[in-house]
């Protein structure tokens, strides 16, 4: 592809017949969730890719998934009641295409709860936000930044319920410059890396 062009060091790899092109350093996608998953294969005994089980990896996502489904029962069940909380929690763990997509090993599994995690958090505050509250949220919205560039929805999505419930400009600086924090830390990782190289697949995607 054209990315692969992109990347100075690359080398290939076939696992069970199955040809995987290597690129080192990776910067298509930022590295929380990859390293979650890599981690979890390393502490399941897979200390290499061409050691790493799809059986393993995939719990990561199914676990993921169990926490989204709280937290929709959750958002559903403040919003609009117990019913609708089951209701709510009945289709997202029944309907086909959600439940293929909790078991891909993505990096919007992560976003999802990361993402869900966040809107809950806002409507249990909703008028007098808490310092804590909006350090957590940066948090939230900084690790869904670093697990997909994507991920920013999260940020500007609590930017736009903080202010529109009028939440004080003290807060909202909290909370932006923590995010920012995210942001400026994953810049940094792209320096230390490569920056031309960092820079060059960025402004590719």
């Amino acid at each position: 592809s054209g990315m692969s062009t992109i990347y100075r060091e690359s080398f290939h790899l076939t696992v069970d017949k199955l040809y995987f092109p290597m690129v080192k350093p990776y910067f298509d996608h930022p590295p929380v969730f990859g390293l979650l998953v890599g981690s979890f294969a390393v502490l399941s005994g897979q200390l290499s890719f061409d050691q790493i089980q799809l059986s393993t990896i995939r719990m990561v996502p199914i676990f993921l998934s169990i926490i989204s489904s709280l937290l929709l029962f959750l958002i559903g069940n403040r919003l609009y009641g117990f019913k609708v909380g089951i209701w709510t929690i009945l289709i997202y763990t029944t309907v086909t295409i959600f439940i293929v997509n909790q078991r891909i090993v993505v990096a919007e599994s992560l976003v999802t709860t990361l993402l869900l995690a966040s809107l809950y958090l806002t409507l249990l505050f909703p008028k007098k936000v808490p310092y804590k509250v909006a350090v957590l949220a940066g948090v939230l919205c900084g690790l869904s930044f670093l697990s997909k560039i994507l991920g920013i929805v999260t940020f500007f999505t609590v930017f736009y319920l903080f202010a529109a419930q009028k939440v004080p400009r003290r807060i909202m600086l909290i909370f932006t410059t923590v995010f920012g924090m995210f942001v400026f830390g994953f810049i940094a990782y792209g320096r230390y890396y490569g920056w031309e190289q960092f820079v060059t697949v960025q402004a590719y995607q």
